[in-house]
């Protein structure tokens, strides 16, 4: 059939996709190599670098992030933290 894209057009945004996710990899391994960090501060600076809600979530599956939770009721919160083999 017809289109109104070229494949180099395609190819080109699956490439530039592919990109932003390596891009959030490697920012959140950054972000988490020094130990845990509170998931509210995650996502703020995470828009901050205007890494995209899908993006950081994908990033956090692929790298292997784990999300724990601390302290009982009003007083707790969620961070992240790298697997061990990660650090």
């Amino acid at each position: 059939g017809q289109f109104d894209y070229q494949a180099d057009d395609v190819l080109a945004v699956n490439r530039e996709e592919h990109g932003a996710l390596a891009d959030a990899c490697q920012w959140l391994m950054d972000l988490l190599s020094d130990g845990r960090v509170r998931s509210s501060e995650v996502w703020k600076l995470a828009a901050k670098e205007k890494i995209a809600e899908k993006t950081l979530r994908r990033a956090q599956k692929k790298v292997g992030v784990i999300p724990r939770k601390e302290g009982i009721g009003t007083e707790s919160f969620w961070y992240w933290e790298l697997p061990k083999e990660a650090k």
